[in-house]
């Protein structure tokens, strides 16, 4: 780029485009896998069903809707999304929504109709071919998921066309042709620019009111939820409901609007302080809110709306404007929005990367009443207040002390027993470990572990017919969360069990530093996220590689797992990360020599908040095994010059091959013969170095457990006991099975030639 002014002049080289010189569409999809069937009779992906019945019987109803309402259609329109708009979000480019959340099960037609189970995605069907798109996350699966009766769209690549431009191409031979779709399932901003960009064509969308899918899928679906919604308590959140609704009703007056529609799940919960087990692993509930100056409507099912929520929201006789009014005819929520709100000017979520409010929704408000502005809960949300920064990061501390004893326990047991570690018992023990968290309520996700060739699917979820066993010669992805009552975590880490490739070292390090740099950056807050994830994908571009999907997301508190804004600052000039997640990276995959001294450094400083923070807490809750593993994947590196990780794979010796490092389980139960404490149990963990330092440490523990339940008689039998614990010892090697849960402990004494149970 050259000109007179120019005080910096840069030479640009021309890439290789050999592969992006063809600048037409490829209407007819990336090529299958395993297709056409009839020529892979029995190699077919073991995931893959067959979607011919349910296409027929769909195709069979786009005629039948004669009989309703006007001639048959040529196409139907099947997204992935509910009447909430739980999976979009708006997006300006060619590739059309964006995708979030999971639906119910119960609102899945686009995975039903497809036998593709990815969260993205949206189908046509007509009467003679069937064709997806799908982001970059899921060309894979998708691939692998759906049978060849399917034409696959991977949209993000160069050749794809959007949806309106397949049609237009489909259908540029045809006159009057009729597409329908669910007007409830589609957001309006995404049904007018389908319009506008087919206004010139002869394509037409129909609202098809009944949904067809709706009528096939008859046998065997999933009802929904049945719980009650629950009120979460100012300790969590930070603030009352009622102080929200003040900022909405003081931004809706900014706006000059009388009244703003809700219809986003993660929303409703954030302003009335309220969760709900409505949507998989998000804590929302199923409802639509109006808001206006003078009231407070909220639209959900009876039964999801107990006595605990009537008192917290102040339904009961409600007839101010600070209390909230219950309307149980859910299914009616559309038709009221033409006599509730139609003499207002009404606010309806647009713009910005969020959801939108469904067309059917949209359309009930005349055009002159309608105000298409973003929803000012989404910034107002992502403003978090002190008592959710201080539990979004008290959670993501709880989430790291989860995954370290996973990991510690992971690499322990595989050297015992590689056989029984498959991709479905990651997932069942890193899920069983965070439920034991504190506060916490259950995953934010699906947990995904991929093995080898799964690891390259970004949203893979092993079941019993792809699970495979975990190997030494790949790597292992494991991305999990867990929803807590303080925070929603999210956290991805690659791990390696053998010895890695130096290929597999150089594509771990390189998104490595792509982290770093994004990590270390210091950015104008004007800066867009499409421009910052530029810095991520710097150190991939300059060896060739990339990935298909974004490079991360916002989080909710205690909510939706993704979450984000349209405004990055708070009157800051310039902004920096602070990282929350606190989990040791893999030493054995770094390759140290491709790091700067600057990346070293910031290493050594992430590596240094682990042992500080991470560290204490797992001292203070005995997960010694834990901190020594974090310990090892913790070491300071040189900051200049060359090095090599050590192999720690022996640092901590097994607890069957030297008893002194062995950690004991000590169960002290039926310590106060009251009836009222009959079935207290006490249980220590603790490494054990010498046999003195354990005694004194079981005896003053005891004796502090004793004095707190008001029962000190009983000390001097507790030392006696531990006296005849420690002599057994010495003539046995001692396992412990801790029962806990049932209330009993068996300790097994193993000799050489037999065990005695005692």
């Amino acid at each position: 780029l050259k000109n007179e002014t120019c005080l910096c002049c840069i030479g640009l080289t021309k890439a290789n485009t050999s592969t992006l010189l063809n600048s037409e569409y490829n209407y007819n999809g990336a090529e299958r896998l395993y297709c056409p069937a009839n020529a892979y009779v029995g190699n077919q992906p073991i995931d893959r069903q067959d979607s011919s019945l349910r296409l027929r019987q769909l195709r069979s109803e786009m005629i039948r809707v004669v009989a309703i309402q006007g001639p048959a259609l040529d196409g139907y329109i099947v997204t992935s999304d509910d009447e909430h708009q739980t999976v979009s979000f708006i997006s300006h480019g060619r590739d059309g929504p964006l995708e979030s959340e999971a639906v119910d099960p119960h609102d899945m037609r686009r995975e039903f109709l497809t036998g593709f189970h990815g969260s993205a995605g949206i189908a046509i069907v007509t009467i003679d071919k069937a064709v997806l798109w799908t982001d970059g996350r899921y060309h894979v699966q998708a691939n692998h998921q759906l049978d060849c009766n399917w034409i696959l769209m991977k949209r993000g690549e160069h050749d794809v066309p959007t949806i309106t431009e397949w049609l237009m191409q489909e259908f540029q031979n045809r006159s009057e042709v009729r597409i329908g779709a669910n007007p409830k399932l589609i957001p309006a901003f995404t049904w007018e620019t389908w319009e506008h960009e087919l206004a010139n064509s002869s394509v037409r969308l129909i609202a098809v009111h009944n949904d067809l899918v709706d009528l096939i899928w008859q046998v065997g679906r999933p009802k929904y939820n049945p719980h009650a919604a629950y009120p979460l308590t100012d300790e969590y959140s930070g603030k009352p409901w009622q102080e929200k609704v003040q900022s909405i009703r003081l931004e809706m007056e900014y706006s000059s609007v009388d009244a703003l529609v809700v219809t986003a799940l993660d929303e409703i919960a954030w302003l009335f302080n309220i969760r709900g087990y409505d949507l998989p692993h998000t804590p929302v509930l199923r409802a639509y809110a109006i808001v206006t100056h003078e009231s407070l409507h909220l639209y959900a099912p009876r039964q999801k709306i107990l006595r605990s929520v009537d008192i917290h929201l102040k339904i009961d006789f409600c007839s101010h404007a600070n209390c909230v009014k219950h309307l149980v005819r859910f299914k009616d929520y559309v038709s009221s929005l033409e006599y509730s709100v139609a003499p207002f000017t009404v606010r309806l979520l647009a713009g910005c990367i969020q959801r939108n409010i469904q067309f059917q929704s949209f359309s009930q408000i005349p055009p002159e009443k309608r105000l298409a502005k973003a929803s000012p809960i989404i910034d107002l949300r992502a403003e978090k207040n002190k008592i959710e920064v201080a539990g979004m990061r008290r959670s993501h501390l709880k989430d790291a002390m989860a995954m370290c004893d996973f990991l510690a326990y992971m690499e322990e047991q595989y050297k015992l027993d590689s056989e029984g570690w498959d991709e479905m018992q990651v997932v069942r023990v890193i899920n069983e470990i965070r439920y034991e968290q504190d506060g916490n309520r259950g995953i934010a996700f699906p947990t995904i572990a991929g093995y080898g060739p799964h690891a390259a699917m970004p949203h893979y979820e092993p079941n019993n017919l792809t699970n495979i066993k975990i190997g030494t010669t790949s790597t292992l992805m494991i991305d999990s969360g867990g929803q807590y009552l303080d925070g929603t975590t999210d956290v991805t880490r690659t791990l390696h069990l053998g010895v890695p490739t130096d290929e597999q070292k150089k594509a771990y390090t390189r998104v490595l530093i792509g982290s770093i740099e994004l990590s270390s950056l210091i950015f104008p807050n004007d800066l867009s996220a499409d421009q910052l994830d530029v810095i991520a994908r710097r150190s991939l571009w300059s060896s060739g590689y990339d990935y298909m999907h974004g490079t991360g997301h916002g989080i909710g508190h205690f909510s939706s797992v993704h979450e984000f804004s349209c405004k990055s600052h708070n009157g800051q000039r310039f902004l920096k990360f602070r990282d929350v997640t606190l989990v040791p990276y893999e030493p054995k995959l770094i390759k140290i020599n491709m790091l700067t001294s600057p990346h070293r450094r910031w290493l050594n400083n992430y590596n240094k908040r682990i042992r500080e923070e991470v560290g204490a807490e797992l001292k203070k809750n005995l997960k010694m095994k834990a901190f020594y593993w974090m310990m090892a994947k913790t070491m300071t590196i040189p900051e200049t010059g060359s090095y090599y990780f050590p192999d720690n794979s022996q640092a901590m010796p097994s607890t069957n091959r030297q008893f002194h490092t062995l950690a004991i389980i000590v169960a002290i139960y039926h310590i106060i013969k009251s009836k009222r404490y009959s079935n207290i149990i006490l249980s220590i963990y603790y490494n054990l170095f010498t046999e003195t330092r354990m005694y004194q440490f079981l005896l003053q523990i005891s004796q502090e457990y004793a004095t707190k339940l008001g029962n000190t008689s009983i000390l001097p039998n507790i030392g006696q006991k531990l006296q005849i614990f420690f002599a057994l010892r010495n003539f046995f090697k001692i396992h412990i099975i801790s029962k806990i849960n049932i209330g009993y402990h068996i300790i097994i004494f193993r000799q050489e030639k037999h065990r005695n149970k005692l």
